[in-house]
């Protein structure tokens, strides 16, 4: 995330007077997902105000489709907004790129940069963050409240794996809970996915 907000054009989005305010605005939107030091929460906001006014900026506007705060934005941020948008697919390209490249002579250490830029775009395009659970990441995004509300999936680690291990109850008692909100279509997918990650 650092690598992509501190890319070259995005340093080049003008910054204007105007844009205080609002940038003000959306940072109490989404500070809860700046990685700041609650502990130490006002020297954690000096420090990113004080960062160059494009990255604060680029930062917020990624971090506002993250989170889908984009609605808040005003007329001339969402203009900014949209041209972070239009250059994120080639810049994320040109990432990938970068992390395929092998980092020793035995040509290992290109997966997990890979999988991080892949994550990103996955983030950028679904307005998600890395730290959401394995059900809001589906692009149902009923699927998410269904499991939202259900115990079980509160108790247990939001992967991919730890859902699969669920007992066949749990797992049908998500899905049937689910079943009220998406078609019986979309949650048979769902549930041949589990089951074939699991064999």
């Amino acid at each position: 995330m650092d690598v992509f907000t501190k890319a070259a054009e995005y340093m080049e989005i003008p910054v204007r007077r105007t844009d205080d305010e609002p940038l003000q605005k959306l940072f109490m939107l989404v500070r809860s997902e700046l990685n700041l030091d609650l502990k130490n929460i006002k020297q954690e906001q000096a420090k990113f105000w004080k960062q160059h006014p494009a990255l604060v900026k680029t930062e917020l506007l990624v971090q506002a489709q993250l989170t889908r705060e984009f609605g808040a934005l005003s007329p001339s941020l969402a203009g900014d907004f949209r041209r972070i948008l239009e250059t994120a697919p080639r810049l994320l390209e040109e990432l990938m790129k970068m992390a395929v490249i092998p980092r020793n002579a035995q040509g290992h250490g290109w997966l997990r940069p890979a999988i991080g830029v892949v994550e990103l775009s996955q983030c950028i395009i679904q307005e998600l963050h890395l730290t959401d659970t394995f059900c809001e990441r589906f692009t149902i995004s009923p699927l998410a409240k269904g499991c939202g509300d259900t115990l079980i999936w509160g108790s247990i680690s939001s992967t991919v794996s730890y859902y699969s291990i669920l007992a066949n109850v749990a797992r049908f008692e998500i899905l049937r809970r689910i079943g009220r909100l998406v078609e019986n279509r979309k949650i048979e997918i769902v549930a041949r996915f589990v089951r074939s990650y699991s064999e």
